[in-house]
């Protein structure tokens, strides 16, 4: 008996090879919008776990430090204000000193000699926030009379800012300056003075010392 070969009812399987079957476009999306989900919920929650500190108390988990540093923490002057309180805040600290602070938005202010350095900042929890008052240095002069010599600061362009007697450390703009200093009826020079980032230079004049 011969045996029969049947063939299957349908397309060849050759002929469907290679062709995808039915995606349904709905679910598609769903997908998508899972995997978009997934990775910004991820990166939300890594950083939200870099800024608290899990082992701290619940009480300090809505606080944050500040501290700042100052070209001349002796004399500076350092206040917080806050920026986004019903109930006005402010509190006024030393360079260098750690002061506890609420969570939010606040506005730095440090008092210089001769003017006022300000920036906004935020208090994360937990989180320690260290500004550096940038822009500023200090000019020393040693002379035989601090209460009468004189001390004239001179731009590169022979515009005077600053005259003062040498009792005590002055606070300048960072740049180079020509330093005059008046002793009696003599006088010094020395040019191209750079005046550094929270940086004192000190010029020493010892003429017509008594």
């Amino acid at each position: 008996m011969k045996s029969q070969w049947y063939e299957p009812q349908g397309k060849p399987w050759t002929q469907n090879r290679g062709k995808p079957r039915g995606i349904n476009p709905a679910r598609l999306v769903l997908r998508r919008g899972i995997k978009i989900l997934f990775i910004l919920w991820v990166m939300i929650f890594s950083q939200i776990t870099y800024a608290l500190d899990p082992v701290a108390p619940l009480s300090e988990r809505k606080q944050g430090s500040l501290s700042v540093k100052t070209p001349l923490p002796e004399t500076d002057v350092c206040e917080v204000i806050g920026s986004n309180s019903l109930q006005p805040f402010q509190q006024k600290f030393k360079s260098g000193e750690l002061i506890k602070l609420p969570v939010g938005n606040y506005i730095v202010k440090v008092a210089l000699q001769d003017t006022e350095w300000e920036r906004g900042i935020t208090i994360e929890p937990t989180e320690r926030t260290d500004i550096v008052v940038t822009g500023y240095g200090n000019l020393k002069v040693v002379t035989p009379h601090p209460s009468k010599d004189v001390v004239e600061v001179y731009t590169a362009e022979g515009k005077m800012l600053r005259s003062f007697h040498p009792t005590r450390t002055k606070t300048l703009p960072t740049g180079t300056y020509n330093i005059k200093v008046k002793m009696g009826e003599a006088e010094v020079t020395q040019r191209d003075v750079m005046i550094v980032s929270n940086t004192t230079r000190e010029i020493s004049t010892s003429l017509l010392a008594d």
